[in-house]
């Protein structure tokens, strides 16, 4: 069954979050003050782990492990502060 779920962030470098597999990410906003993802996932699949950094504006961005790349997923705002998230693509 496809439903679409929120996946709460940290705002932190590297966080592993665990969907089903093929979720599509739809959007990553704040919901009140915490960072939030949306996903349409199908709960029959089986879960996966999923790799995602925020960065902040201005933050030097590590390079990924040399065999990965990133996805810019979106950017959220909190008074003067940026932060901007990406997946890391095996």
């Amino acid at each position: 069954m496809t439903t679409i779920y929120k996946y709460p962030l940290e705002l932190t470098n590297r966080q592993t979050v665990e969907m089903p597999e093929d979720s599509r990410i739809l959007a990553f906003q704040e919901q009140g003050t915490h960072p939030i993802i949306w996903a349409q996932v199908d709960d029959s699949l089986p879960k996966v782990k999923r790799e995602f950094q925020i960065f902040a504006t201005g933050e030097e961005m590590e390079e990924p492990d040399p065999f990965r790349d990133r996805t810019y997923i979106g950017t959220i705002q909190r008074g003067i502060y940026v932060w901007h998230l990406y997946e890391l693509i095996p």
